[in-house]
């Protein structure tokens, strides 16, 4: 009993060191942060993305205020014009790596789409707008991240996407279809049944 507690402590004592290992770089110590832009991504400690989806939101938020400046007076063709190129790539870059599963960030994102289609059809903010928007041909970006995620896909199997084949199978298992998606690997957190390769697998099951 006595040496399992001692390696227990030793354990412990091993992880809190590591834990506190500070690293250094021309001398200098680096700070710790629990997120870091890469690639014009912002990414967490928790994969959650939440910092990145607020990130974006509000610059997209910022874009549009300023195309509604400057396009007082344009027509609407002219207005969707400019929002969709100005605007709405900002929300749509790298979707397939950080696509949210969350209602609060779906919607957060939703909500710049649909003040957008409001201000080029001239609405007003209690205007109900769904409708509309199907009559325009104005997807939400939901459906839009979904079309580019099957994109991808086919990008893929036609050999056009920068992809490890050792990690890619077009073959689904049927034992265990909440497990296995397009690429090989199980789920083992919200993390992974959230990603990619899973969404790609859910929406060819449908």
């Amino acid at each position: 009993m006595d040496s399992r507690v001692g390696a227990c402590r030793s354990i412990k004592r091993a992880a809190n060191t590591n834990a506190n290992t500070q690293y250094l770089m021309s001398g200098e110590p680096l700070s710790d942060t629990d997120q870091v832009e890469y690639l014009g991504v912002t990414i967490d400690n928790r994969l959650s993305f939440d910092h990145h989806v607020k990130k974006i939101c509000s610059k997209a938020n910022r874009s549009l205020h300023m195309l509604m400046r400057c396009l007082k007076k344009a027509k609407p063709k002219t207005r969707a014009t400019a929002y969709k190129t100005v605007c709405r790539p900002i929300l749509e870059f790298a979707t397939h790596t950080w696509s949210p599963h969350k209602v609060k960030l779906i919607k957060q994102i939703e909500g710049i789409n649909r003040k957008a289609f409001r201000w080029v059809f001239h609405l007003k903010k209690r205007d109900h707008i769904s409708d509309l928007m199907l009559f325009h041909g104005w997807d939400t970006l939901e459906e839009r991240r979904k079309a580019a995620d099957l994109k991808m896909y086919h990008r893929m199997l036609s050999g056009n996407a920068a992809l490890d084949t050792n990690k890619f199978t077009l073959h689904f298992s049927k034992e265990h279809d909440t497990r296995h998606g397009a690429t090989k690997g199980t789920i083992s957190t919200n993390v992974a049944k959230f990603s990619y390769r899973h969404r790609i697998h859910r929406y060819l099951q449908k």
